[in-house]
């Protein structure tokens, strides 16, 4: 790809977020702003792109907490901000010292949801907020959307039932002002004339929420819709343009389009005003501004978590984490907008690559009846079926020709029957057409592609290569041989492959010997898996065991099993019904420790491990991948091994650990997870990890210091939140990027914090000892989040004497401090709570 500056907008159907797709050849439609008609001198000029409304939220809800709070109100706001409307709810400021600042909020709000409850006239401060959101409506045009919520539309219009009460004694409210009072009755009325919601409670609650989200939507875009200035001369046209080649209304296919041309010709400022008019049309939306300035400045990496963190709305996903975060986006229809793309790497690495072997369902159906029907659509009666077949397919041209052909001429019986048996078995006229490819690599590729096919699809792609390098094979270089040849794809550091490649892969790793499992060298069946555990029927030609312990109830595990497994590789037993904790003791019935574990093991995986420590004669040299979470482990062995090729180790939640002696020779560890292990309280071994990037040490409750001297030049993420003896903490790595001391006991942030120049998040939340942040802490010119929330302790924070540009997020909310810190030096600052403990809210 050329350096010629300019804006990808991606549009994805409602499928797969791996179907996003990107190519570097321009096959993909583009929009040339540099050859339209007029020139675009004053286009370009144009320092404003689109005139918005200044309101600081987008809606205001009004509600009486004691009716809604807990339970209706709180599911309408918590739907409101999924699907990106900036919601101001008044749940946590009541009182009398508040109601200027409520009355702020409703003026710097675009429109106001009014929740009448039956008890919403009880609360004069609901009548307040009522008459000014009226007021407000009458003379600046405020929206207004009411739900009646177990009330009925007259009750509030006339004030009878349960708002009859309070107006039968105005002594009781406003000091019997007749002028507010009536005035207030105008106001029930007038907003109970108004189109609105009556709560069905015979139906569902989440189809009522969505009306509503879609009538706010459609609220917001009448009150302040995307204008384009007047002296942007020929900008319609060419969003018109825009938005016709991303096929908005096609929900079949994914569609790329790039944004051409030079600097200052108004690329931003086109993508600009198309999202804006049309973001609201999909369940997940990003405008990820200038990614050549921010890739540089934060890294690929932290733009990518940025958008899947906006995408699953707000939730924290670590990018890092072996398995597939983009899983949780299937089936949602996405609009991405990346301004100021310079390499393809960017687009590569932040929405994927195109494969151009895939085609979209209204293709696929087309070439699947063309092969059956001799047209482009199925006959009524096999509409159903050819869908099925298609889906199938999953979009693979041959496949569809060979399933056509196969099922030409013959009746709806036999395309049932065809259809039950391609669910357990590959077709095998289509395997020995995909088999032709298979049979063509070498020795070394076939073994790296049905490990990934049987073991290993779906991981990053930098684990799996480390896993499967031996002295004999460089994985990495086979890997990209494997995707050359279109048998496996990597796309933002993932591996995958076709589901029919995935398939015969399968099959074919259980060619070697169907009738003897123990003499095939790939095992995942839990029945062949058990007979060889439990009768010591394994040969060394077994590769790798992978086992879902969801699938049996038990196994009696011969002491000895493993040991005829000389040139095991990977071993996992695991829970698929159980991502986390789950009593799988009672799966192996073993009394002792397992007699041997094959030293040429690569990947040990035990999910809840049931013995105190491993094998004492495995020697673990050539162990990469350490995962034993909620095991019975006390230690991993008595004696010192030999762990330098260890890369990751895993033993959270092994509430029995005592200590890491058997990590000692570790030196190669780059990520070591010891979360919720409660019985650990000593970390000398950890000292020798000088790779070490991720260190996550959070609850371990017994942990009341940091070994003295200790230094971890690597280390970007450390985690010590929950560690609730934790006193002191001093800086171990200046390259600490990410740094929680959440719930700890210090009392005061190490001095000399302004050496952490790396710092992007520092946590100390609910950390209720602090009393003093460094004085230097303005010195952190990288830091973007600093949290304080619930520092109740916490009086003051030290001058900000210089400006930290940085800054994004301060969360103050919670702590004693009295005065609201000098914004002069914080810029960019977008979110700042700052709320000190407030007064009862059950009067209102």
């Amino acid at each position: 790809m050329k350096k010629t500056r300019g804006s990808f907008l991606e549009c994805s159907a409602p499928q797969s977020f791996l179907s996003i797709q990107y190519t570097c050849r321009r096959d993909f439609p583009q929009v040339d702003l540099c050859n339209h008609r007029p020139p675009l001198m004053a286009f370009a000029s144009s320092s404003s792109s689109i005139v918005l409304s200044k309101c600081e939220f987008d809606v205001f809800v009004s509600f009486r907490g004691a009716d809604t709070r807990h339970d209706f109100t709180s599911h309408l706001v918590k739907y409101l901000r999924g699907k990106g409307i900036d919601v101001f709810s008044d749940a946590k400021l009541r009182g009398g010292e508040y109601i200027s600042l409520l009355f702020d909020r409703i003026e710097q709000s675009k429109m106001s949801i009014v929740v009448f409850s039956e008890d919403y006239a009880n609360s004069w401060w609901c009548l307040e907020e009522v008459g000014k959101i009226m007021q407000r409506r009458k003379e600046f045009n405020h929206g207004v959307l009411p739900i009646f919520y177990k009330v009925s539309k007259s009750d509030v219009s006339n004030q009878t039932g349960s708002f009859e009460a309070v107006f039968q004694s105005p002594t009781k409210i406003f000091n019997g002002d007749e002028q507010k009072i009536e005035e207030l009755k105008v106001a029930l009325k007038t907003a109970s004339n108004i189109r609105g919601f009556v709560y069905p409670e015979n139906s569902s609650e989440p189809d009522f929420l969505d009306e509503i989200v879609k009538n706010t939507f459609r609220m917001l875009n009448e009150l302040s819709p995307c204008v384009i200035p007047d002296d942007l001369p020929g900008i319609e046209s060419r969003s018109k343009e825009l938005e016709k080649l991303l096929m908005f209304d096609n929900d079949e296919c994914v569609r790329v389009v790039g944004v051409l041309g030079m600097t200052g010709i108004g690329k931003t400022t086109v993508a600009d005003i198309v999202y804006k008019q049309n973001f609201q049309r999909f369940d997940g939306y990003e405008f990820l501004e200038d990614i050549e300035d921010n890739s540089k400045r934060y890294g690929l990496p932290y733009l990518y978590q940025k958008l899947l963190h906006k995408l699953l709305d707000g939730e924290n996903v670590d990018v890092r984490a072996q398995g597939r975060p983009e899983n949780f986006l299937r089936n949602k229809k996405l609009f991405i907008v990346l301004d100021n793309v310079t390499e393809e790497k960017q687009i590569e690495y932040l929405i994927g690559k195109k494969n151009v072997y895939r085609l979209n369902d209204r293709e696929a159906m087309e070439l699947f009846c063309l092969q059956v029907f001799g047209n482009h659509y199925p006959t009524e009666e096999f509409v159903d079926l050819s869908n099925d077949f298609v889906c199938y397919a999953k979009g693979l041209p041959l496949a569809l020709k060979l399933l056509g052909k196969g099922l030409l001429t013959h009746d709806i019986n036999y395309w049932k029957k065809k259809l039950e048996f391609l669910q357990v078995n590959p077709d095998k006229e289509l395997q020995k057409e995909l088999k032709s490819s298979y049979k063509a690599l070498d020795d070394d590729q076939k073994s790296v592609f049905l490990d990934i096919a049987c073991f290993f699809r779906s991981e990053k792609a930098d684990f799996v290569s480390s896993i499967l390098k031996s002295d004999d094979i460089d994985a990495k270089d086979v890997m990209r041989e494997l995707e050359e040849k279109c048998l496996v794809t990597i796309s933002y550091d993932r591996i995958e492959m076709h589901d029919l490649l995935h398939a015969m892969g399968k099959e074919i790793g259980k060619e070697k010997s169907i009738r003897k499992a123990g003499e095939r060298r790939r095992l995942w069946n839990h029945k062949d898996i058990r007979d060889i555990l439990e009768h010591n029927t394994g040969t060394e030609c077994v590769r790798g065991i992978f086992l879902n312990m969801s699938e049996v109830r038990r196994i009696k595990l011969f002491p000895a099993a493993f040991t005829m497994l000389s040139k095991l590789k990977f071993l996992k037993f695991h829970s698929s019904h159980c991502s986390q904790w789950c009593d799988n003791d009672h799966i192996f019935q073993c009394s002792k420790v397992p007699d041997h574990f094959p030293d040429e093991l690569v990947y040990l995986h035990w999910q809840g491990y049931p013995y105190d420590c491993l094998p004492s004669d495995f020697d673990p040299k050539e162990l990469v991948d350490l995962s034993l979470r909620y095991s019975h482990i006390k230690q991993l062995w008595e004696d010192e091994k030999n762990t330098e090729s260890l890369r990751w180790v895993d033993l959270g939640q092994s509430k029995d650990l005592l200590n890491l002696s058997g990590l000692s020779r570790a030196k190669n560890l780059e990520r070591l997870d010891l979360e919720g292990c409660t019985s650990l309280d000593l970390l000398g071994s950890v000292k020798q990890m000088n790779e070490l990037i991720y260190l996550n040490l959070r609850d371990c409750t017994s942990l009341e210091s940091l070994p003295k001297g200790f230094k971890i030049k690597s280390l970007k993420t450390l985690i010590l939140s929950g560690c609730l003896k934790l006193k002191d903490f001093h800086i171990i790595s200046e390259s600490i990027e990410s740094l929680h001391l959440e719930g700890t006991a210090i009392e005061r942030v190490v001095e000399h914090i302004e050496s952490l120049h790396s710092l992007i998040l520092l946590n100390l939340k609910n950390c209720e000892k602090l009393k003093y942040l460094p004085n230097d802490l303005y010195k952190l010119k990288s830091l973007q989040e600093l949290v304080l929330s619930g520092c109740s302790a916490l009086e003051s924070l030290p001058p900000i004497k210089e400006k930290m540009e940085c800054l994004e997020i301060l969360l103050m909310d919670g702590t004693s401090i009295k005065q609201t810190p000098e914004m002069s030096c914080l810029s960019n600052l977008k979110i700042c709570s700052f709320c000190r403990p407030v007064i009862d809210d059950s009067t209102g």
